[in-house]
């Protein structure tokens, strides 16, 4: 009998991170010889005396590392690996369990550290209206994972911030699961108990608890060896491996037709996009797979992390952010073709101003433009009649019939003229090839990252992409705080349908909860309501109103807050960006691990060519790989979809940018607030933002830490 190698996730993963470099492949080895049925003498196996549920094994023939794992039927359990004595010591003070999930488990052998010891009798000091588990009984508590009735009723009379404090300690010390940290966060959330407390009857064989402990996240089995060398290698990239359990499952699921997974900053979409793709090579293994994005640099991170996680099976799978696709398939099937990025070029070419003082004088002509580039190019409107039954989405202003008639004749001749000159718009190239790929379809499956910000051509041309009748066509991740180009439209107006294949992530695995609730500030809760009403899903919308469209934040870290700083002018700004920079690198973070952002490239440049020149580095765009001796240096809108251990936004008096929203309007401003909060979610670590004179609107009365 082959044995099924499996780790058990929360308290092996910290005694990996501990485990010297050079050892990680003996571990490896170790895993590869513990499925034979009968291990070679040079593992030394031995059962503990201590414990005899226990087997021990030896990790190399030089270092006394033990291995420490347990084994039921056809599977063996690693749950612990360190210096020899310290793995004994570990042993004999744990002991292998089942919960009443039926999940498997280390759990000590006497009783865990108390809880923290309070001054006065807590029945005297609490509040229970401030306490979320104040309702709940210590029993229950446990149930769900809490290690003791004393910490069950420390926990019950924690106030919300001491309970999120508390909890996130629990499960860095282990103390806690990985789904016990779950069961209990959504709990303090509002979840309601009855949905979180194990099953009423569980009557499992051991192999079955141990599948159904892999499924919950308990426990981790590697995929193939690759994976297990990703999980050695990058031991800090938790998205190499650890899928929690809704995110395994919109990754892995079959669905029967398009389908949608929502979230927000940090919750893994991007993980899932990859895994996705992953999952779907090895479905459709003769199959064309698209996986694409909104920016270049994203496109080029998903490249990387693509490569990591499937190697050379990578080769299979097409990447590519939409744009230069679109560029690409118009250069091979519309040759001679030009397509026209550039607004005032474009007006040029068409002769606006001229149409404009021709037929519609009584108009503005901002109001002309942005009736040709939001309603009429967008969404690819060709005739006189579609235009005038098009109910004009996200315009507000109604326009009735009489006007549009004598505006049609403007739109007409740009698109004539357009035509007649061999160019197209960025939209109009999207529907040509949609109209060109819908009846033959050059992908399998489709999956786009940031979603949000496609705009109606984008999506028509996505949908058109893979076959309609297939499942698994299409898959879409979506965060509709982060949307930063396209209007908010229900997606139902793009002949796209997702009830009931949707999924919602819940979970912020990336930010602190310092870094979270700074950068929700940004956002109110109205809005994100708004927004969130906008993907036209009544049970998500339900989710945004009990919830706030927030995820919860599973990493604390007190002791570095984000950072707003107000300077007296840019040298001041850069000499301060300079001094955290260095005490970042002082304290551990890499160079290359930190990213300084700025609404435009010329306010970038201006700050960070000192900021080179004082501490000897060189700049990295984002989406390349940084060098030791680089930084990255870029704008707010090419950070997007990306992460660092460490962030400075400079500059955040230009936000909101006072040439867009005076061009665009109330949109542009709601995109402006968006791009500053996004900016402000990629961070692991460390957030800081800088700015001159008074406080920037977004930021203005906002109670974060600031020197």
């Amino acid at each position: 009998m082959i044995y099924e190698v499996v780790c058990e996730r929360s308290r092996l993963a910290r005694a990996i991170k501990r485990l010297p470099s050079h050892l990680r492949d003996a571990f490896k080895e170790v895993v590869r010889l513990l499925e034979q049925p009968e291990l070679p003498p040079k593992l030394h196996h031995e059962r503990l005396q201590a414990n005899r549920e226990w087997h021990s094994v030896r990790l190399d023939a030089d270092s006394g590392y033990r291995v420490i794992f347990y084994e039921d039927g056809r599977y063996r359990v690693i749950a612990w690996v360190d210096a020899h004595d310290d793995a004994y010591r570990w042993a004999a003070n744990n002991r292998p369990h089942y919960n009443e999930y039926g999940e498997y488990e280390s759990v000590p052998v006497q009783e865990p550290p108390s809880p923290p010891s309070t001054s006065e009798p807590q029945e005297q000091v609490v509040d229970p209206s401030l306490c979320p588990f104040y309702q709940y009984g210590r029993k229950d508590l446990v149930r769900l994972g809490v290690p003791s009735e004393g910490w069950a009723d420390y926990l019950r009379h924690c106030d919300a911030e001491t309970l999120k404090s508390a909890l996130e300690q629990m499960r860095e010390e282990a103390m806690i699961t990985e789904p016990a940290y779950e069961r209990l966060y959504l709990l303090s959330e509002g979840e309601e108990l009855d949905k979180l407390l194990p099953p009423a009857q569980l009557n499992l064989h051991a192999e079955e608890m141990i599948r159904d402990s892999i499924r919950r996240g308990a426990l981790w089995k590697p995929e193939d060896w690759r994976e297990l060398e990703n999980y050695l290698q990058y031991p800090w990239e938790r998205w190499l491996v650890f899928l929690n359990p809704t995110q395994r499952d919109a990754a892995t699921a079959s669905f029967s037709g398009a389908a949608r997974v929502t979230g927000g900053p940090g919750t893994g979409k991007t993980v899932v996009a990859v895994h996705r793709a992953k999952a779907l090579v090895k479905r459709y293994p003769n199959e064309r797979i698209l996986l694409t994005t909104f920016t270049k640099s994203l496109a080029q991170e998903l490249q990387r992390r693509a490569h990591i996680l499937l190697g050379d099976v990578a080769a299979r799978l097409h990447i590519e952010n939409l744009d230069a696709f679109v560029f690409r398939q118009i250069q091979r099937h519309y040759p001679g073709v030009k397509l026209i990025y550039d607004e005032p070029e474009l007006q040029r070419l068409v002769g606006f101003e001229n149409l404009w003082k021709q037929f519609v004088p009584h108009l503005t002509p901002q109001f002309v433009w942005d009736e040709w580039k939001q309603v009429v190019d967008t969404w690819g409107i060709r005739t006189e009649e579609a235009y005038l039954k098009f109910e004009r989405v996200g315009r507000g202003r109604a326009l009735p019939p009489e006007e549009r008639r004598k505006l049609w004749p403007v739109f007409e001749r740009m698109r004539n003229l357009l035509r007649n000159g061999m160019l197209m718009t960025h939209d109009q190239a999207c529907y040509a090839l949609a109209d060109k790929f819908r009846a033959r379809p050059p992908y399998r499956c489709v999956i786009a990252d940031e979603a949000q910000d496609f705009g109606p051509a984008q999506m028509h041309l996505l949908r058109s992409l893979s076959p309609p009748d297939q499942p698994d066509n299409l898959f879409l991740c979506v965060d509709v705080a982060q949307r930063i180009y396209a209007r908010s439209v229900p997606w139902v107006r793009y002949g796209i349908d997702v009830r009931g294949r949707s999924r919602r992530l819940r979970i912020n695995y990336r930010n602190t909860r310092e870094i979270q609730e700074t950068a929700e500030r940004v956002l109110s809760p109205e809005m994100q309501i708004q927004q969130a009403q906008a993907l036209d899903d009544p049970e998500v919308l339900r989710e945004a109103i009990a919830a706030g469209w927030r995820p919860v934040p599973v990493l604390h870290n007190p002791d570095n807050p984000p950072i707003l700083k107000r300077c007296r002018n840019r040298a001041e700004e850069t000499e301060k960006l300079i001094k955290w920079i260095r005490n970042c690198h002082k304290t551990g973070i890499r160079y290359n691990e930190i990213a300084v952002v700025a609404r435009t490239k010329q306010m970038l440049d201006n700050i960070i060519e000192k900021v080179l020149s004082e501490l000897g580095l060189t700049a990295c765009a984002c989406g390349a790989v940084a060098t030791p001796e680089q930084i990255y240096a870029d704008t707010a809108h090419s950070v997007k979809g990306l992460e660092f251990r460490a962030v400075a936004i400079v500059a955040a008096d230009l936000f909101p940018l006072s040439t867009v929203v005076q061009t665009q309007g109330e949109d542009a401003l709601q995109m402006e607030r968006n791009l500053l909060f996004t900016a402000m979610t990629r961070p692991r670590e460390r957030l800081y933002i800088s700015w001159t004179g008074d406080y920037p609107p977004f930021l203005k009365d906002r109670d974060a830490i600031a020197e």
